[in-house]
């Protein structure tokens, strides 16, 4: 407190206690509901249920702080344990069976895979949460000291992420729902066991790991959009088209493509510190402070890494698989029982699955294109300058912004939609080589 304050707060208090009015108690800071912690917490929650992310939280007089959890590192112990259970108890121990048909044996061998790769997955992600406690008690004090995160882009937040959670437990719900159904239908003789259900579940824990990179591509770009708004009065920003109507910001998302929506819809202006900054100053300032989110956002990269990589061929390889399944069984008829029942369980798998590696690619684009969107401001600002010095902080503040890395796979390839066309070809090409091969008669 400095002098001036004090001396106030002595005048204010001189001035209740002659009025006879009792001085109100002071309360301690309440804990707020618009802060990190608690918009993501719907989602990390989810991840922490499938043993994901063994990570505790809390607010502590309006600071986030996340924990270690040794509680939860148990629990996701005890999850991975489960799933390897699972896989010698549902291969018997890897004794196939040769009498099985086409579409059974080609189930089976999805199942073991999608039991590996959702028990190493797990491992990988619990092995990296340490990094994960850090990096992101490192972020909070980043965008609280600067307003980023304001109350509107948290509350946007949380609706994306319900909107994914939605999205996740409505496919399951579907799913489960056609399996009971055919199990007591009288017109298909499908004798379930126990381990279709158990395993159809399985196939839908790497969404969990789609949400948790939702979860941090989303947090990101509420925060950008927040900064984003910050540039636009620090610079007083004036659009180059004016007449058209052209709007040149990166605030307006939309949900998987049908639901539109503004990120941020507070006005974000400079406090504090930056009220008494030159404009030179200023935009250094705020190069520094998008330097620090910058590198929040290298450091979440290398939380989900090499999960990201074996997460994606494992999601690639297993596509192939489905797609020719799904061919094979629409063009063929079985005399299995249970290919009806493998059938759609594949077309479901496919959709979603297909659906869920687009989201996951356009969710890293949207992220890129938020961190590039800033040069347009700093472009139109720097024809409206004459300072040398305040012209070469925008100049360097525009290559720092094309110098940004994106989002990649332990630096094999980057995590946008470039790598969808790639993806597709490729799907083609060894559905098609597959196809080659001959069908047996029954």
């Amino acid at each position: 407190m400095d002098y001036h304050t004090h001396i106030a707060s002595i005048n204010v208090n001189h001035i209740n206690v002659q009025s006879g009015k009792k001085q109100p108690k002071e309360e301690p800071p309440k804990e707020e509901t618009s802060c990190l912690c608690h918009s993501l917490a719907p989602i990390l929650f989810t991840c922490k249920l499938f043993g994901f992310f063994p990570i505790s939280w809390e607010n502590q007089r309006g600071q986030c702080v996340y924990k270690k959890s040794y509680l939860w590192l148990s629990y996701s112990g005890v999850v991975c344990t489960l799933y390897v259970v699972q896989l010698f108890s549902f291969t018997d121990l890897l004794h196939f069976d040769k009498n099985k048909q086409l579409p059974e044996l080609l189930s089976v061998i999805n199942d073991i895979m999608y039991l590996v790769f959702v028990a190493i997955l797990t491992l990988l992600n619990v092995a990296r949460f340490p990094r994960f406690v850090k990096t992101l008690n490192k972020l909070v004090p980043i965008i609280k000291e600067a307003g980023l995160g304001c109350p509107s882009a948290l509350a946007s937040l949380r609706k994306v992420e319900y909107g994914y959670l939605i999205l996740f437990f409505g496919e399951l719900f579907v799913e489960y729902g056609v399996l009971i159904w055919l199990h007591y239908s009288e017109r298909y003789q499908t004798n379930f066991d126990y381990n279709i259900f158990l395993n159809t579940g399985i196939q839908n824990i790497p969404f969990v790991f789609y949400m948790l990179f939702f979860c941090m591509c989303s947090a990101f770009i509420s925060i950008l959009a927040c900064f984003e708004k910050l540039i636009i009065h620090a610079l007083k920003f004036t659009p180059v088209h004016p007449l058209n109507d052209i709007d040149e910001t990166n605030n307006k998302r939309d949900f998987i493509g049908l639901i539109k929506y503004q990120v941020c819809k507070q006005d974000h202006k400079c406090f504090g510190k930056m009220l008494h900054l030159t404009q030179p100053e200023l935009i250094e300032y705020l190069r520094s402070l998008h330097e620090d989110i910058s590198l929040a956002m290298y450091d979440i990269n290398s939380c989900l890494n090499p999960q990201l990589l074996f997460h994606t061929v494992v999601e690639l390889t297993v596509l192939i698989i489905h797609w020719y399944e799904v061919i094979i069984y629409t063009s063929y008829e079985f005399a299995s029982p249970y290919a009806s029942t493998i059938n759609f369980l594949n077309w479901v798998f496919v959709i979603a699955h297909s659906a869920g590696l687009f989201l996951f690619l356009k969710s890293a684009q949207e992220l890129k294109n938020m961190v590039h969107g800033l040069t347009n401001f700093l472009l139109e600002y720097s024809t409206r300058i004459s300072n040398p010095e305040e012209h070469q902080q925008v100049r360097i503040f525009i290559e720092k912004l094309e110098q940004h890395r994106p989002l990649t796979a332990s630096g094999v390839f980057n995590i946008d939609l470039g790598i969808a066309g790639p993806i597709s070809a490729n799907i083609l090409t060894y559905v098609l080589v597959a196809l080659q091969f001959e069908v047996p008669k029954n």
